[in-house]
């Protein structure tokens, strides 16, 4: 019966093969007992079933029984019950338990590598299966350490320029980046792409990805002359491996745009930051983070150079934009409403400018914590009045913030001395 089982599964018919497989099951249950090996075979063979019939839930109380049992007859550390062990926590990894997953995985690590040595390919396997179980519970430092075993264990096992080995040492560098320890990452993605530009080619797409990783690092580290080469490499690939307006090349392009503007070249940055705004909104829409983030990029540029009447409309539909996607409050609303009454201002809407900062003094007034950047707006509005000639009602105003400052700084905080300064410019002290 259970060959019939075994080979009806071969042939991918699962419904047909799991009756015969608890029959099995339950026969040698009850002739041979719970903890025979035959037993545990056929609870095996059903977890496996139900697995492929993505009857996930099911699965797992076979696979329980399976490992729980070769523990005690066959020991913890026996190839049958690693292997059981393994399907048991991919299968929690699946259904997003990954709390359940991590202390199966952490002895199936440590069952290889007291069996196998550090250096074998299912020791490898296990501990790289633990490493991204541990990124995706956010476990950073435990992470890193485990991503550290797989990059030396896969080097061990398959060479250093196998692209298994340049992958896990990827990994470590990625987990080292997310840190913040960009320098001990840094010679880590210097090893992975040129391993990856001999082995795979300079055009490659992990290549390219190789090379993305050491812009991201040297911006990240603030060395910015220095991330422009490799943006270049990247940018200029993907437009010729994946096309200009494809995702990955995108991204780049506004890399490339980030870490010009950082270097204050706003006139290059901005044909960057536009094309990737461009390419974003017409894949995306409006209604997308990434959209919303170039053409943030784009405006701020704008701003930057002085460009406010073209800036303007931007700040409009970023401020509708964002209101609408991520709500009045949010922190990215009120950037675009800040922006968007400092351009107002500048292209001579006083009036206008003056309703978009008492608008963000009201938004700001909505969040305790905000109290600060509430009194900012205010100020500003208050220059607005000035701007606008309403000098009297101005002046009130800052009288009044002056009072507010001192309650919430202290007389000789900078702040507070600032605002009393613009009472004085203004005539009221």
């Amino acid at each position: 019966m259970n060959d019939w089982a075994d080979a009806l599964y071969e042939l991918d018919r699962y419904e047909e093969a799991l009756p015969l497989y608890r029959e099995a099951y339950e026969g040698r249950r009850e002739v041979l007992g719970e903890k025979d090996e035959k037993t545990l075979i056929s609870a095996n063979d059903l977890a496996y079933c139900l697995r492929n019939m993505d009857r996930r839930e099911e699965a797992l109380e076979y696979y329980r029984i399976t490992v729980e049992g070769r523990r005690e007859t066959l020991g913890a550390t026996h190839s049958s019950t690693l292997w059981s062990l393994k399907a048991w926590a991919g299968v929690l990894q699946k259904l997003d338990r990954r709390e359940e997953a991590l202390p199966l995985l952490r002895e199936l690590y440590e069952g290889y590598r007291d069996t196998l040595g550090e250096h074998h390919e299912n020791t490898a396997d296990a501990v790289n299966d633990l490493a991204y179980c541990c990124k995706a519970l956010g476990r950073k430092e435990e992470t890193e350490r485990y991503f550290r075993i797989t990059a030396e264990s896969f080097r061990a096992v398959y060479g250093e320029k196998a692209p298994t080995a340049l992958w896990a040492k990827s990994d470590w560098a990625d987990a080292l980046y997310a840190l913040d320890r960009y320098e001990e990452a840094l010679p880590l993605y210097h090893e992975v792409y040129e391993g990856r530009r001999e082995v795979l080619g300079e055009k490659h797409e992990k290549t390219l990805i190789s090379a993305n990783d050491l812009a991201y690092c040297y911006k990240a580290l603030r060395r910015y002359e220095e991330s422009l080469p490799w943006f270049t490499v990247v940018v200029e690939g993907r437009r010729e491996i994946l096309g200009a307006k494809h995702p990955s090349t995108l991204w780049s392009i506004n890399g490339n745009g980030d870490a010009l503007y950082r270097l204050q070249r706003y006139e290059e940055a901005l044909p960057l930051y536009r094309e990737a705004f461009e390419g974003r909104l017409a894949r995306n829409g409006w209604d997308n983070a990434q959209t919303v983030t170039s053409a943030t990029n784009v405006a701020l540029t704008l701003k930057k150079l002085g460009e406010y009447a073209e800036a303007l409309p931007l700040y409009r539909q970023l401020f509708d934009t964002c209101s609408s996607f991520y709500g009045r409050t949010n922190y990215r609303t009120t950037d675009a409403l800040d922006d968007l009454a400092f351009v107002l201002a500048r292209v001579g809407q006083k009036e206008e400018a003056l309703e978009k900062y008492r608008l963000l003094a009201e938004l700001y007034g909505e969040d305790p914590q905000q109290r600060g950047n509430q009194l900012y707006a205010r100020r500003n509005a208050a220059i607005s009045l000035w701007n606008l000639g309403c000098k009297d009602e101005a002046r009130e105003d800052c009288r009044q913030l002056l009072a507010e400052h001192t309650a919430l700084y202290g007389a000789d905080h900078e702040k507070t001395m600032s605002m009393a300064d613009l009472l004085r410019r203004m005539g009221g002290a």
